[in-house]
């Protein structure tokens, strides 16, 4: 048995992405563009080693980009600069 479901159109990922009460809740976090937290981080740690993965994130999604509050198997730039903008599939996860 296979399960295909149709990828979503870039209409729904943006609709999404651009929710307000969505982007509210985020800015509401107080967590976009502050520094590194090792608790965080540990969380990211355990994470990545709890699902035997090179890498794990926590990220938060706001209009033009993703802001990695944590990111652990990362190279650069996303080690240094700690956020993506584009596409990411950080988008379809919102759906």
């Amino acid at each position: 048995m296979s399960f295909s479901a149709a990828a979503p159109s870039d209409d729904e990922v943006n609709a999404a992405r651009l929710d307000p009460a969505r982007l509210q809740a985020v800015c509401d976090t107080g967590l976009l563009d502050t520094p590194a937290e090792e608790s965080f981080d540990r969380l990211t740690r355990l994470a990545a080693r709890l699902l035997e993965v090179p890498a794990a994130f926590v990220s938060l999604v706001d209009a033009g980009r993703d802001f990695y509050k944590s990111a652990i198997g990362f190279g650069e730039p996303l080690a240094s600069e700690r956020q993506l903008q584009g596409r990411t599939f950080c988008h379809y996860a919102l759906l």
